[in-house]
């Protein structure tokens, strides 16, 4: 990041209680963690507050798909400028895939959630 131009000192890591706590502990910048699907809300509002910052969301299933499914969707209409990246522990299945589906999907990078890629 400060190689492109941005200051770690303007990025804020919001993390949930769930898949991805310990990932703020392993990375030297301001973090923040979050009830367990309620990640999306924090980083909105931080976004809200301070729109200079960077804020970077890391959730797992529960936080994108699950308890947070209606916030991810509600931050997709008000166009919250703000990075998600969502991954499973290794051999979970999403809660969104077909009945017996054995196959661990890859993980999914979000960049601005406004901005959905559809890969």
């Amino acid at each position: 990041m400060e190689q492109e131009g941005i200051s770690l000192d303007d990025v804020v890591l919001v993390s949930g209680i769930g898949c991805h706590a310990k990932i703020a502990d392993y990375l030297n910048i301001n973090s923040f963690y979050a009830l367990h699907g309620r990640t999306i809300p924090v980083a909105t509002g931080i976004t809200l507050g301070n729109p200079r910052l960077t804020v970077i969301c890391c959730t797992g299933d529960g936080d994108s798909y699950a308890e947070g499914l209606d916030h991810l969707i509600f931050a997709a209409k008000r166009n919250i400028d703000i990075t998600g990246c969502t991954d499973l522990l290794q051999g979970n299945i999403l809660l969104h895939q077909p009945l017996g589906s054995k196959e661990n999907p890859p993980p999914r990078v979000l960049r601005n959630i406004r901005s959905i890629p559809s890969n």
